[in-house]
């Protein structure tokens, strides 16, 4: 009997919320676009790495206050580690790719006080 097949959607909710409080509470004014892939499934206790980069920023140019932000959000399985099967210690390969996901959100600005009163996008 194998082992349990985590839910993709959980997958995806780690990954995203692992990120919420360090880059966008408080400034997320809506998703707007969003692309997901999930090509390898995780297991129940399987360990998982998981990073965001900013991919871009810019200010809205139809609404003042608000700029539009790209993240790419990934999770990675370490090379240890492939499903259930768990390499001897100290042997590493590369990482598997797990989840992936591209978003653009619109998000408040934040005013700079280094560039006085002109806003920009909170990241």
């Amino acid at each position: 009997m194998g082992a349990a097949v985590d839910e993709s959607l959980f997958t995806l909710g780690l990954m995203i919320g692992i990120s919420v409080s360090d880059l966008t509470v408080g400034t997320t004014i809506a998703t707007l676009a969003w692309r997901s892939e999930i090509p390898t499934p995780l297991f129940e206790g399987d360990t998982v790495h998981c990073s965001t980069e900013v991919l871009g920023k810019r200010e809205s140019n139809s609404r003042p206050g608000a700029g539009i932000v790209q993240f790419h959000h990934r999770a990675l399985q370490p090379g240890w580690q492939t499903g259930r099967r768990v390499s001897p210690p100290g042997v590493h390969a590369h990482a598997t790719e797990v989840a992936d996901r591209r978003r653009a959100e619109a998000a408040r600005c934040a005013v700079d006080p280094k560039q006085g009163s002109e806003p920009s996008v909170a990241v």
